[in-house]
């Protein structure tokens, strides 16, 4: 087997590669270049971070410590916000009678707790329906969160949620569950977020 690129290969190809088969001849299978290989990293908007960065949130993601090993204690806790579930209707065949099957939605948003340098910290990260070039998918819900959780806080003043990055307001989609989240979270943990400032005031 040997790996190959071609000077006109196309943009989402990454190399070729040949397998001998047992006729003598060989067969050319395209390799392609995975998402972030085609439009970069998966980050939050308006924050800058680093690739050290990004394999920290992606540990803290799969609740593992520096050496990759699976910690002992479960240190993230993750809610993923889904769009309505969805139906589908199967006709009759000769095994099954005619029946509806109700799958999740997709996630649409996300909340993390996590530890990191023993602070429990909140983020959060929702789909950019203006058209982000990476499906929206948990990995890159999950890693978004953690990241803004790195880098950003969120204040809450009355009934508005705001972060600390230009002060950009929380989507209301995330402020919906939000409370119901921490309330969880500091049962779990048994501390307080040190990047999340509720000020419950009517």
């Amino acid at each position: 087997m040997k790996f190959f690129t071609k000077t006109d290969q196309p943009a989402d190809v990454k190399c070729y590669k040949t397998l001998d088969l047992p006729d003598g001849t060989t067969a050319e299978i395209k390799i392609m270049k995975t998402d972030e290989e085609l439009y970069g990293p998966v980050v939050p908007t308006g924050f800058k971070t680093s690739a050290m960065d990004i394999a920290v949130a992606k540990l803290i993601g799969a609740n593992k410590d520096i050496d990759g090993k699976d910690k002992t204690r479960t240190e993230i806790l993750i809610s993923y916000i889904r769009d309505e579930p969805t139906i589908i209707k199967h006709a009759a065949t000769t095994e099954l009678p005619s029946h509806i099957v109700i799958g999740q939605g997709q996630p649409t948003a996300c909340l993390v707790a996590f530890r990191q340098n023993d602070e429990v910290r909140l983020g959060w990260s929702q789909v950019n329906r203006g058209g982000e070039p990476m499906p929206y998918s948990k990995d890159k819900a999950r890693t978004c969160a953690i990241l803004r959780g790195m880098k950003d806080s969120v204040t809450m003043t009355g009934k508005k949620f705001a972060t600390n990055s230009k002060e950009t307001p929380v989507p209301v989609s995330i402020t919906k569950h939000l409370r119901k989240f921490t309330d969880r979270c500091a049962r779990y943990f048994k501390e307080d977020f040190t990047n999340y400032f509720p000020n419950y005031t009517k």
